[in-house]
């Protein structure tokens, strides 16, 4: 009897302790802290961020749709541009430099701002800049294209695409080329056949003057070509002179004058 009556006290004081602890349990989960409050509560917090995040992506594929059709619709009317013509785009002037019948090359009146972002009716000593931070390039023979794809690549990578990333300056090549993103259009620097070819059918565009200081040592403007001399000279045109054109160390002080290739429509 004593041993079936301890098994049963036993018994009792299980289950007694068992309902304690089902208590305990059910007031952990269902009580205002209790766990599931708590994974309900991180749930909607995760449901909001996930909404959030979507809201964020929407608007960027918007800001990028806007800009593209924006970008599409940066054209010029069909017609016949002639070289040396002078004309606004993005409100910002031009030197026509060729037209072949489906899109006219454009020649910036101005060297740009050293960031790149506009124009600068200014000097060689506010605009000028390095062509880049070190002779990335894989030189073979002068005039060696510094824009053919591969050495674009090459320029991304050459301290990330700046000469002055704390000023926010970049690599000449690929300032011209987002100053032309910022038209809808194609940009890079002006080549060195194009520039002597300028220099017979427009000298005045291809010299260019800030401020109409023509023919002054600082009066015209110096900007930098798209094409090496060497493992670590630039062609230039210096404008002052009549338009000379030369090779001269990356490490130089030069603007960046983009051409842009506009279609006509």
């Amino acid at each position: 009897m004593n041993k079936k009556g301890i098994t049963l006290i036993a018994l009792v004081i299980t289950v007694i302790v068992l309902l304690i602890l089902a208590g305990v349990a059910i007031s952990i989960g269902l009580g205002g802290d209790g766990l599931f409050e708590k994974t309900n509560s991180t749930v909607k917090k995760w449901n909001a961020k996930v909404e959030e995040e979507d809201n964020t992506i929407n608007e960027m594929w918007e800001t990028f749709w806007e800009n593209f059709e924006n970008a599409d619709a940066t054209t010029l009317p069909a017609g016949t541009y002639a070289v040396g013509q002078e004309i606004e785009l993005g409100g910002e002037n031009f030197f026509v430099i060729a037209d072949d019948g489906n899109s006219v090359r454009l020649l910036a009146k101005y060297c740009l701002n050293k960031q790149g972002t506009m124009q600068q009716n200014e000097s060689n000593s506010v605009t000028g800049r390095m062509f880049s931070k070190s002779g990335y390039w894989t030189f073979t023979n002068s005039p060696y294209n510094l824009q053919s794809s591969s050495e674009i690549t090459s320029a991304r990578n050459d301290n990330g695409g700046y000469v002055d990333e704390t000023n926010g300056i970049k690599n000449a090549v690929l300032t011209a080329i987002d100053y032309g993103a910022t038209k809808g259009v194609t940009g890079r620097l002006m080549t060195k056949d194009e520039a002597e070819a300028l220099k017979v059918s427009a000298q005045t565009a291809l010299c260019g003057t800030w401020t109409g200081e023509d023919q002054t040592a600082d009066g015209n403007l110096r900007f930098w070509l798209g094409e090496a001399g060497n493992t670590t000279m630039v062609w230039i045109v210096a404008g002052y002179g009549g338009g000379t054109i030369y090779s001269t160390s990356k490490d130089n002080a030069y603007g960046v004058r983009p051409v842009l290739i506009v279609p006509e429509t």
